[in-house]
């Protein structure tokens, strides 16, 4: 009889113990995914695939329009290349005094074969100063990617003035 309860006992020690075993084994792979989604979301951002690329300049794009909006031209120039960052300062200082941002909308993102240079059509409405009448231009703006500093932007060119009464 006492061989059966130990037989018994042993059983339910051989239970509670694979039963702790998967248990840790499952706490496990939850954690171990847990430490390697940052991993892959970290290899995302640095632009390595093109379509990692692209993306990021979509989000880099609306970054650099919410910081013309505010009006922190430090926060444009960070995301300027070296050498635009004249140029877009003079735009700057000649427009904050002209007119006022209220909306910008991505149109169009043309990617060359290697996803390291695209031309960006933003749809810019702004009102001038101090006619309350709200226009519509839309810009063309070349941006360049680095593996260093990411997308960058590089110039703009004003393609079209949308005439407001056809609004």
């Amino acid at each position: 009889m006492t061989q059966g309860v130990v037989g018994g006992r042993s059983k339910t020690r051989r239970a509670n113990l694979v039963k702790k075993l998967v248990l840790l084994l499952g706490v496990l792979l939850c954690l171990q995914g847990c430490i390697i989604a940052p991993l892959i979301d970290s290899f995302k951002e640095t632009g390595i695939s093109e379509s990692d690329r692209q993306r990021l300049l979509e989000r880099q794009v609306k970054e650099f329009h919410q910081a013309l909006f505010w009006g922190k031209p430090s926060l444009a120039l960070d995301i300027a290349e070296e050498e635009s960052r004249d140029e877009l300062r003079r735009f700057m200082r000649d427009t904050k005094r002209k007119e006022r941002i209220i909306e910008s909308q991505i149109e169009y993102l043309d990617f060359d074969d290697g996803s390291t240079e695209a031309d960006v059509d933003v749809a810019v409405k702004y009102y001038r100063i101090p006619y309350y009448v709200v226009n519509e231009r839309i810009e063309r703006q070349h941006w360049r990617f680095s593996y260093a500093s990411g997308w960058k932007f590089v110039s703009r060119a004003v393609v079209e003035e949308v005439d407001p009464s056809l609004s």
